[in-house]
């Protein structure tokens, strides 16, 4: 089970009903999602990254992505295959700069991904 991290609240409040009804019983990786912020402090804090590690969770982390790569593609309503690949209209206008970061942050979170082993 995959679960995704940002750096808010809830997903602390929902990572721990989700170990609470599940336990053991899955397996989890927990994704430290820092496209919409990197200060995990309450996860940190809340115990629950332990916990879910006790169970046997893996743990990745997606770096940050530039911010105006991120809107560009939020606002275009794109996947990031699109964003990549797609310089024609009709793609969300990412300039050649704006695509090399796309691309080292895909090869990182691929990384990641793979790292997994799931």
């Amino acid at each position: 089970y995959w679960h995704v991290m940002d750096a808010g609240r809830d997903s602390v409040d929902l990572l721990a009903r989700l170990l609470d009804q599940f336990g053991a019983r899955l397996r989890y990786v927990l994704v430290r999602n820092q496209i919409r912020g990197d200060d995990f402090s309450q996860l940190d804090k809340s115990g629950e990254q332990v916990r879910a590690m006790a169970f046997g969770a893996q743990v990745i982390t997606l770096k940050h992505l530039h911010d105006p790569v991120v809107q560009k593609i939020d606002a275009a309503n794109a996947s990031f295959w699109a964003a990549k690949n797609v310089t024609e209209k009709g793609g969300p206008g990412l300039g050649m700069m704006e695509r090399q970061r796309l691309k080292m942050w895909l090869r990182d979170a691929y990384q990641q991904i793979d790292a997994a082993q799931v």
